[in-house]
């Protein structure tokens, strides 16, 4: 779908405010990202895999895109999904509650439709955590939910009493660049506050994710509590869906204000 195309249909679905929707960029694409989500406009690339989601890509007609652009803009025009177009407000309460007792924490979602799969064993020192690492708590995006982030996960491990936490960052930066060498940091790394402490956010980025040609980003949040390092990865839609690096940033520190630290299960 054109911009020519784009701007028809949207002055067309909100004639009474359709100058102020087009002024606004954030809006702008907001709508028409959601309008790809919903039809996969029929300028979408081939289908092919999306690499270890497994979830192909398909090609629609383009009344289906164009249908989505009027059904989309229609209700973001007068409010109704505000809490579609991602950075906002905290998590609501009615989000589901999820504890770990293993490793400390509570973490509030974004609705009842993520799944939560808690993986035995532990997170090995040096070792770079995935999604299927031992300890791993893994957290993945239902078809229901609107939510920009697709998966997260995390896990903990205890940091010997020798090491300091720059010493154990130093560690974890030479197991992710030796782990996964395609995805880079991108500009510097910043300092945000995750369940009251001091955490490390970088935003990584791989243009050919797998050797798919497609890119793909992940923000990763490292922090530590009582002895122990946290780390927390969260991944968006891939390309082309997926929104700004910005944006994806700012959607992980939301996703972690509902995050709050508690007495880890050592035993486990």
């Amino acid at each position: 779908m054109n911009d020519e195309r784009f701007d028809q249909l949207i002055k067309a679905s909100l004639s009474w405010q359709a100058d102020d929707v087009l002024a606004q960029q954030p809006k702008r694409l907001a709508i028409r990202r959601l309008a790809v989500r919903l039809g996969r406009s029929a300028d979408a690339v081939a289908p092919k895999e999306s690499g270890t989601a497994g979830r192909p890509r398909h090609r629609f007609a383009r009344l289906a895109a164009d249908f989505a652009v009027l059904a989309v803009a229609f209700v973001v025009g007068i409010g109704g999904v505000v809490y579609m177009l991602g950075p906002g407000s905290r998590f609501g309460p009615s989000g589901p509650l999820h504890v770990s007792e293993r490793h400390g924490y509570s973490l509030r979602l974004p609705d009842a439709d993520w799944g939560v799969v808690e993986i035995p064993g532990q997170w090995g020192l040096g070792t770079f955590l995935d999604a299927q690492s031992p300890g791993s708590d893994y957290f993945e995006r239902g078809e229901e939910s609107r939510h920009p982030m697709t998966y997260m996960w995390l896990a903990s491990q205890a940091i010997p009493a020798q090491m300091s936490f720059d010493g154990w960052l130093y560690l974890q930066d030479g197991v992710t660049s030796a782990s996964v060498p395609c995805f880079t940091l991108q500009g510097e790394y910043t300092y945000a506050t995750v369940g009251g402490v001091r955490a490390r956010v970088g935003v990584y980025y791989c243009p050919n994710f797998m050797g798919s040609e497609t890119g793909w980003a992940t923000v990763q949040v490292l922090v530590a509590q009582d002895g122990r390092g946290y780390a927390m990865y969260f991944w968006p839609e891939q390309e082309p869906e997926m929104p700004p690096l910005p944006e994806v940033r700012r959607e992980a520190l939301r996703w972690l204000s509902g995050f709050s630290f508690s007495d880890a299960d050592r035993s486990r």
